[in-house]
């Protein structure tokens, strides 16, 4: 299936910036991809994510490139919207 044609299922409302449990659409995201998704959302660079979660800035970026194709999001500004629009984060 084309990375344009996979559905994209609504996160369930509630989660935190770091939700603990994985968010799911067309498969699951790890427990770390949600931490990662979430404080991407929240505005953070991938040093910072790196930094806050002990990881190396190419692991941030590979689990990035994951989630974008996960959740068949084209770019990082579409993704930190779709995170606020589903509920991933809030204000």
């Amino acid at each position: 299936m084309d990375r344009d044609e996979r559905p994209v299922r609504p996160v369930p409302s509630g989660l935190s910036a770091a939700p603990a449990a994985p968010i799911t659409s067309s498969g699951p995201l790890t427990r770390r991809e949600s931490e990662v998704l979430g404080l991407v959302a929240r505005g953070l660079a991938n040093a910072e994510v790196a930094a806050r979660l002990h990881r190396g800035e190419t692991t941030v970026k590979t689990h990035l490139g994951r989630i974008l194709d996960e959740l068949a999001v084209p770019d990082r500004p579409r993704l930190i919207a779709w995170a606020w629009e589903h509920g991933v984060v809030t204000s």
